[in-house]
This record gives C-alpha cells, structure tokens and sequence, in this order.
C-alpha cells in the first residue's frame, strides 16, 4: 500500500501492489457454474471483457486482467492516477504492454508501446529498489524545472505550463532506503478539462536525450573495458559547445584529453556501473543523473551528472576534479622553486625568501576591499617584474620588506611557471593538456602544496597566454 500526497497536503491511499487474489477468483468462478450464466459469460463479465469479443478467442487463450486504475466516473485519468499507472509500471506490477493499452490513445496520444517502454526504463530506479509513494510538488517547487523546458524546448512552452510535476520515492526491497537519494521527479500533463495525458513531443523529446544519455555512459564503459579506445567518448564530448579556446582548431584534441581524463576518473573513482546510473530528473532537454562514488579514502557520496540539449546541440556538465602534484604546485623562475621556504600551504612568506633573480619590489599598494582569507588583516598588492603577490599580512614601503600568507600570484612573464608545464607564452591549446576540464565554470584544482585549493585562470592574445592567475580558496 502507498500513500499519494496531493494538493494542499491531502493524503489518500493508492494501491501499488494490488492484484487480483487467486482465494476470491476461484470462489468467484465456482459460484458462475451454478448461477444461471454460463461459466463463459461469467468470467467475461468478472474480467471486464466484452462478451462477443471474449467468445471469438480459442480455449486456450490467456485473458487479459484489466490494469485497476482509479479513474473518475467518467473513466478519465487526473494527475494523481496517471502517475499511479506509471508507478504500475515502473513496479512491474502488470504486463507493460496490458498497462499501455488500458491507458489507451486519449492518455498516450499516438505514442507506440516502444516508445512508453523506452520512457519507463528512463525512469526506472534500479532492479532491487520499488516506488512506496509519491507526492505532487507545488507550483513553487515546479517552476526550477519549468523554467529549464521554457529555455531549452520553447516550442514545448504550452505543455510545460499544463504540466503537474510529481516526486516519485522509492525503496529498497526488503530494506530501507539506501545511502542513494530515493526519488525522482516526473510530470505529466493535464488539459482543460482536468483530464491527464502523457503528451507525445513531451515523451518523445525526454526519449531523444535519454537515448543520448545511455550513449555517453555506454562509451565511458566501453573506454575501460578496451582500456584506452576513446574514440567514442571524444566525439560525443566533442559534439557539445567548445570551452573558450582561441585557437579553435585545438577543441577535437581537448575533447579526446577530456574523454581520457573521464574514463580514468570513473575506474578509480565512480561506484556506480556508468550503464547504472538513475535518473533523478528527465525533461524535455534536460536531465539530471546520479552516482555513487568514493571522495575520500572509504567514504563514499552521491554526485550528479546534468545533460541539456537544444536545437540538436548536446552538453554534458560533471564534475571531474583536477589536482596538480608537487612538482606542478610549485612556483618556479628560470625552472627554480620562486620561494626558498616554499613547502608548508599554510607557510608564511617574507621579502627575504624570494629567488633573487625576481629583482627587486617595483612597488606595492595596500587594497582596501579585497576578500581573501576569513579574519581580520590587511591585504598588500606587491608588484615585481612580471610577478605580482597579494598577501595578508605586513608592508613596509619604505624598506621593502613584506611579510605573510599569499593569497594570489599572477604571473605575466615567461620567466615564470607553475611547475614545469604551465608558463606564460605557452600556446593556449597546451594549457589542456594539464587542465582538460578548465573552463569558466570549473577552475578549481587541488594542490599538494602552495594552496590547498586554489582558482586558477588564464588570459590569452593571439593563441598564447598572456597571463596565469592562481588565487586560494577558502
């Protein structure tokens, strides 16, 4: 038995599970062959099947047992009993194929039953898991996921306004909940008259990304399981918007770099099977999946992976996180380390620990409102040749001397580096060679020493950084 929340917190009790019980079937089938019916008509009449129909199949046909929706008087499906159908469904209470034709074409338009079959796997939890309840969202609730079709599928704008979005929960058989997030959205839609129905372009779009969805995560399989043809992955990563590469040429090889670095991630770092992931949320162009995956030694969490798609044009957004070693941390002039005391990231620096083929400070000024570590201090800008230093701490104009934690490091000369690879006047398409994920979202990277996390931006001119920016978070 599961409990369908509705409207203003009204509760009422919907069946998941109920089924016709073999006990009262057979006492039902005994009184027909005394009662003046014959036993034919009798069991027609039970199973809600028309009597001349029923008397043209052979003997050993296998009746089908009317799906018990709870419709209104009319036979009409509201919101709440349509997704009572798909919980049916995604539940395997009934035959899918009994279920789509006792929805009928009124709710399902004119899709086939490949098509509803390919929707229910779309949002189908894993094997072991069955959906307890589900509950109606407000219209509050509803307009994130509104506003995502309105700007992706405008010509959807009519059906998603006329859309009732509902979170679905699910259980693990014989258990509680896992660790996982135990529900999903779906939304279906309602005419005029109150009426419920599954619009068809509404279902054929959610289809169209959900088919591209498997594909993605069928190629990151496939990457690991040949150990190393990424081909597959690169070109779908490839066929989604360019970072903001100067040299545009050089996308193709940042998207098989970005398909290695994927494939890898998920070997050391994903739980979840990629051809396992559950869907949280599929709309028309939009679509959010989840994963379980290991952060930190023996801990695990649940990260989700965001698919949108518009006017033919697919992007995956997942994060995949970006660390630099030892060796890339380090700050280096001519290939040597920039501070002799460089090691400790919590490591106060002074005037006296710069390499001295840095030169000597230009100049320094104090910044008023610059937002840098949490606590009192104050935050000096300290200008070199093609070096320049934020730190918080101490400055004395007058000697020179400066003392404190470094809170930014831009770099604009090509005496400069972070670690061996990354230097000013490296071309532009080389940067992704160590940072395949940069892009204006997703700066951050871990350091082994310098920042323990840090921002790291870039400017470039003409195909060549022009400058390296490494600001600490946190």
């Amino acid at each position: 038995m599961t409990t369908s929340k509705t409207g203003r917190g009204r509760k009422e009790k919907i069946s998941v599970n109920r089924r016709p019980k073999p006990l009262v079937t057979w006492i039902l089938l005994l009184l027909c062959l005394v009662l003046p019916l014959t036993a034919s008509a009798c069991t027609n009449k039970m199973l809600g099947m028309d009597q001349e129909r029923a008397g043209e199949l052979p003997q050993e046909t296998t009746l089908k047992i009317k799906v018990p929706f709870s419709v209104d008087a009319q036979g009409k499906h509201s919101s709440s009993s349509l997704v009572q159908a798909l919980a049916f469904a995604l539940n395997g209470e009934y035959p899918l194929e009994d279920i789509y034709e006792s929805l009928g074409q009124e709710v399902l338009q004119d899709l086939t039953l490949d098509e509803f079959r390919l929707f229910i796997d779309c949002l189908s939890p894993s094997k072991d898991k069955r959906i307890s309840d589900f509950t109606q969202l407000s219209g509050e609730e509803s307009l994130n996921y509104l506003y995502a079709v309105l700007r992706l599928k405008g010509r959807l704008a009519d059906r998603a306004i006329n859309s009732v979005f509902y979170r679905l929960d699910f259980q693990s058989e014989g258990g509680p909940l896992t660790n996982e997030d135990n529900s999903f959205l779906v939304a279906v839609q309602v005419n005029g008259n109150g009426e419920a129905y599954l619009d068809a372009e509404w279902i054929r779009e959610i289809n169209k990304l959900y088919t591209y969805c498997l594909f993605y995560f069928d190629s990151i399989e496939n990457a690991a399981l040949s150990q190393g043809d990424y081909g597959p992955l690169a070109y779908i990563i490839e066929q989604g918007p360019a970072p903001l590469i100067s040299a545009k040429e050089a996308w193709p090889e940042v998207a098989r770099k970005r398909a290695e670095a994927t494939a890898n991630y998920y070997q050391e770092r994903v739980i979840t099977n990629p051809t396992s992931s559950r869907s949280v949320l599929v709309l028309p162009g939009y679509a959010v999946f989840a994963q379980e995956y290991r952060y930190q030694g023996r801990l695990s969490g649940i990260r989700e992976i965001i698919f949108q798609e518009s006017d033919g044009t697919y992007s995956v957004s997942e994060n995949i996180p970006q660390s630099f070693d030892t060796e890339q941390s380090q700050l280096l002039i001519y290939n040597e380390p920039l501070f002799s005391s460089l090691g400790a990231r919590a490591a106060i620096y002074e005037s006296t620990d710069i390499h001295p083929l840095a030169g000597p400070l230009l100049s320094q000024e104090k910044l008023e409102d610059y937002k840098g570590d949490s606590g009192s201090g104050d935050y000096y800008l300290l200008h070199y040749y093609g070096l320049d230093l934020v730190i918080k701490g101490i400055a004395d104009a007058t000697s020179g001397f400066w003392q404190g934690s470094l809170q930014e490091v831009r770099l604009s000369s090509s005496i400069y580096s972070l670690g061996p690879s990354l230097s000013v006047r490296m071309p532009e398409p080389n940067f992704y060679d160590y940072l395949p994920f940069y892009a204006e979202q997703q700066r951050q990277i871990s350091m082994t020493n310098l920042f323990e996390q840090a921002e790291l931006s870039y400017e470039a001119n003409d195909g060549r950084i022009s400058q390296l920016i490494i600001k600490k978070l946190g």
